[in-house]
């Protein structure tokens, strides 16, 4: 009987979605790959401008709903890469076991997965880069924020009333107001600090009412939406970033002096409306950020304690359990150094992490050779869709000469599709280019933390220990007074490689010594009766 399958694609940013050139490239991939398996293609779900890192996408979703209406008759879930699927190693293991209820295997056009022990452990490593992707990427993308913020520069995208695009005399991103939407927002703002707009629904509804008689903006503007303009400092020419405690003067145009703005803050707090404010990450205390009061559920918090001369910092449970022997506290020294120790008890031995490392070593070696022929080929595509594309602008250059128009609609039709075939291709060999060239820095980072997560933990700074935290335990951790530190997962990787040691010790108890006899009850001699 000839099996099934349902693919998924998926981009990150808006950006790539609209551009589209990823998603059809990974469709058509995944397609051919299900044509020389002879597998039948039920639906595909495409995934536009969502993070791996969440489990409620929508087209996911979808996926699942249809493979859970359709039990026994999907096979084979397909996608591009691992990382196409997740990004994250704890939403990963929730999608595959929810796939595996429903009798879907997962596979991958571009890695060799399967459920072999070695398959297991690969799908396992591969989850853990795209992890550490996912990670190093979100503390680069946080350094990166903080750098454009102190120089006065907004790193998002641009609110509402203003538009994205423009560089500065330095290059820097900057945002310009966008007419006639920023003379209604700044009506609306200026009236709310006045008090002609009593309260943030009257804001809001005095906005859609401009939109609806002025088609200034397609959609209304939603509550939260609403909240964003009135709470945001940007408007009034400020760049923020309210985690790190960080404003500056902005580089962008602004809609409202700072007077108004504060008038309007003003107003929201005698509406008693306050925006959630997400408390800065605390460098003194790490391991508050995912763990857990073993007896209660709550989560383990950090603090001061003032004594004569000094404060000292300790963890504590947020319901007030029991954590240290005689204390409900305990030391911040005392807490890490049972992390520590914690860590290193559940870490893989060392033979069969190198083990490990050599499997996918050797896996990826092949893999390299491959994506390496891969660019070639593709940059050779390239060229030779190039050199078409030349041609075409010529003859439609020639026949808009001659006045022959029949010719010419052919021409740009011919030319539409070489472009998007470039683009298509120009996206492949540019994933398999970064393949080759980021492999060698994450497999290095990735056997550090196999073979060695507390160096990296202890030299790091907090978003590097959160994320090394993330990565050992997806779930988060948990401790008591009498138990001490527990989970009840741990990183993949090191489930895998625990996989192979319970392998070879199953394999080296069925196999006897060599060169020695089964042992045999010693029977003291006894003299016949007979």
């Amino acid at each position: 009987m000839q099996q099934t399958a349902v693919i998924y694609t998926r981009v990150s940013t808006e950006e790539q979605a609209k551009e589209g050139a990823s998603l059809e490239a990974q469709e058509r991939l995944c397609k051919e790959y299900c044509i020389r398996q002879n597998w039948i293609i039920l639906k595909v779900f495409r995934e536009d401008g969502v993070s791996g890192g969440k489990i409620d996408r929508p087209a996911l979703q979808k996926l699942l709903d249809y493979v859970s209406k359709n039990k026994g008759k999907v096979n084979f879930c397909l996608v591009h890469k691992i990382d196409r699927f997740a990004r994250d190693l704890s939403i990963h293991a929730q999608i595959k076991g929810r796939l595996i209820k429903y009798g879907v295997e997962l596979k991958s056009v571009t890695e060799d997965i399967n459920n072999t022990p070695t398959g297991k452990a690969m799908e396992g490593m591969l989850a853990v880069f795209s992890e550490y992707y996912r990670n190093n990427l979100s503390c680069e993308v946080s350094k990166g924020q903080r750098e454009r913020v102190l120089q006065g520069y907004w790193p998002f995208p641009a609110p509402i009333g203003y538009l994205n695009g423009f560089r500065d005399s330095f290059n820097g991103p900057i945002k310009k107001l966008k007419k006639p939407d920023c003379e209604y927002i700044k009506k609306a703002l200026e009236d709310f600090a006045i008090g002609i707009l009593q309260t943030p629904a009257d804001f809001r509804r005095y906005l859609n009412e401009t939109i609806k008689k002025y088609k200034w903006r397609k959609t209304p503007i939603a509550k939260q939406q609403s909240f964003n303009i009135l709470y945001n400092i940007f408007y009034a020419g400020y760049a923020c970033l309210p985690s790190l405690g960080i404003l500056q003067k902005g580089k962008s145009e602004s809609m409202i002096s700072l007077e108004t703005f504060q008038k309007v803050q003003d107003r929201l707090k005698e509406n008693s409306r306050k925006k959630y404010k997400r408390m800065p990450v605390n460098e003194t205390f790490p391991l508050k950020e995912k763990c857990y009061c073993l007896d209660c559920g709550y989560k383990i918090t950090g603090a001061y304690a003032t004594g004569r001369s000094a404060k000292y910092p300790f963890y504590r449970c947020d319901r007030g359990c029991k954590l240290g022997k005689r204390t409900k506290s305990i030391s911040k020294d005392d807490f890490e150094e049972m992390f520590v120790i914690y860590v290193e008890k559940v870490k893989p031995q060392k033979r069969y992490i190198k083990l490990f490392n050599a499997v996918i070593l050797d896996y990826y070696n092949k893999k390299i050779n491959e994506k390496k022929n891969n660019v070639k080929e593709a940059e050779f595509k390239v060229n030779t869709l190039k050199e078409r594309q030349e041609q075409l602008i010529d003859l439609i250059t020639e026949a808009k000469q001659k006045g022959n128009s029949q010719r010419k609609v052919l021409y740009e039709n011919k030319l539409d599709q070489i472009e998007n075939d470039l683009l298509s291709m120009q996206t492949v060999k540019k994933d398999d280019e970064i393949s080759v060239s980021e492999f060698g820095t994450v497999l290095e980072t990735c056997k550090q933390l196999l073979e060695n997560p507390i160096a990296l933990w202890k030299n790091g700074d907090i978003y590097r220990k959160i994320a090394i935290q993330n990565m050992l335990f997806p779930i988060g951790l948990q401790y008591n007074a009498k138990i001490g530190f527990g989970t009840t997962e741990i990183n993949v990787a090191y489930s895998s490689i625990k996989a192979l040691e319970d392998h070879q010790t199953e394999k080296s108890n069925l196999v006897s010594r060599p060169g020695l006899e089964p042992g045999t009850i010693c029977l003291r001699g006894k003299r016949s009766t007979d």
